[in-house]
């Protein structure tokens, strides 16, 4: 019941992307993808307020283990750096970039 009760609270401190500037976004995703990807960082990290996973070693806006951050080159923490791995890798089609995050795997983004 907890961690239902902390996934809610998660949930209600999501700002959703079409309250948010996309001005605010880093450069080169400010349309729909970018929209997908604040989601993302929304659910992952609440919007840099979480930024380490200590049960699964994951780190950054985004959430990135750290051998797929090496794979994509991302920078851990560098919000420029991991949205635009994060576009490189939706660039490889739709089941790929939601095989890489649960909330695209749930629907939620």
């Amino acid at each position: 019941m907890a961690a239902a009760l902390g996934f809610l609270m998660l949930l209600s401190s999501c700002t959703p992307a079409d309250e948010v500037p996309a001005s605010t976004w880093p450069a080169g995703v400010e349309d729909a993808l970018g929209q997908r990807i604040y989601c993302i960082e929304g659910y992952e990290s609440t919007h840099g307020l979480h930024m380490y996973n200590r049960s699964s070693g994951a780190a950054g806006y985004l959430q990135w283990l750290p051998s797929t951050a090496r794979q994509w080159g991302v920078t851990v923490g560098d919000r420029t750096s991991e949205w635009s791995a994060a576009a490189r890798i939706a660039q490889l089609g739709e089941r790929f970039f939601r095989s890489q995050w649960v909330p695209l795997q749930r629907g939620l983004c």
